[in-house]
């Protein structure tokens, strides 16, 4: 068993990502807060993991604030995951609904659309090997908030050698640990594990997974300890270029079958039993009806 995480390496293994909120510089705490009209009383603060999607959600309320010539410079600003998680969402989450005074913020992370359902198929895929419905996946409503709920895709079998960079004086680009890859990204795994497949010549299977951020970080914090070295694991940010993804690591397959791999008994497998309707509809937050600044 290894020991746990400190909070402080926690921290630091997720303020790797950087997370985007949509700024006003003559605000006191600078994120533009929203109220949805069913919640007028609360407040609410929206982050994203691209400046794409923050621009998207926000552009109406921003034209509407440019056509009565009250636009006062909004902006994108980028913060860093852990802070934004362990501070403000994780920390607000634990609070009970009493304690929270009516005016209180609410913090939530949006995670992509195609990640959520791309959570969810890959679910529905490991029941099927389990011998179990897919169908037990919207039974019990896995990825299926808007906000909050991140999935964090892993093959266990893939390893990267994350770059180093060259000393001073020295042009060569040294390589560093050998690093579990975790995605916050779908697709950017899926190309990942393609370049596998394809310097093994075809002999490389995936063995993708999901996780949810959350129980992610109960796993990687148990007092007990874990069977998984979480100080072996990589966050990988999003939507990395290709140019990016080839310069920042170097993929390393394992040479044996007895080689370590990440696992986790975790919540979602668990609770991976039962039957209901099979439903890929997943509802995003929009600001063009139900949203105001």
């Amino acid at each position: 068993m290894y020991p746990p995480l400190s909070r402080d390496e926690v921290q630091a293994f997720l303020d790797t990502i950087p997370v985007y909120a949509v700024t006003e510089p003559n605000q006191e705490d600078g994120l533009v807060l929203l109220k949805e009209q069913n919640n007028p009383n609360k407040e609410i603060a929206y982050f994203f993991f691209s400046p794409e999607a923050a621009n998207k959600v926000f552009a109406p309320l921003r034209q509407q604030k440019s056509n009565t010539n009250t636009d006062a410079g909004w902006n994108v600003s980028a913060y860093p995951l852990g802070l934004v998680w362990l501070e403000l969402i994780n920390s607000n989450t634990k609070n009970n609904d009493d304690d929270r005074s009516a005016n209180s913020v609410d913090y939530r992370l949006l995670p992509e659309r195609e990640d959520l359902i791309g959570a969810q198929n890959l679910l529905r895929e490991q029941a099927k090997q389990q011998g179990k419905s897919p169908k037990i996946v919207d039974e019990l409503g896995l990825f299926s908030q808007p906000y909050n709920e991140i999935p964090i895709f892993v093959d266990q079998f893939l390893r990267v050698v994350p770059a180093v960079a060259a000393t001073e004086g020295s042009s060569t680009k040294k390589e560093g640990e050998e690093k579990v890859p975790m995605y916050v990204g779908l697709n950017d795994l899926m190309e990942t594990c393609n370049q596998a497949i394809k310097a093994s010549s075809g002999s490389y299977q995936a063995a993708m997974s999901v996780i949810s951020l959350s129980d992610l970080v109960e796993e990687m914090m148990k007092v007990e300890g874990n069977a998984n070295d979480y100080r072996k694991v990589v966050l990988v940010p999003p939507t990395m270029t290709d140019e990016s993804r080839a310069t920042g690591s170097i993929i390393s397959l394992p040479e044996k079958e007895d080689d370590d791999v990440l696992t986790w008994a975790g919540k979602i497998n668990d609770n991976l039993e039962g039957n209901n309707n099979n439903n890929n509809e997943i509802s995003i937050p929009t600001a063009i009806n139900n949203w105001s600044d």
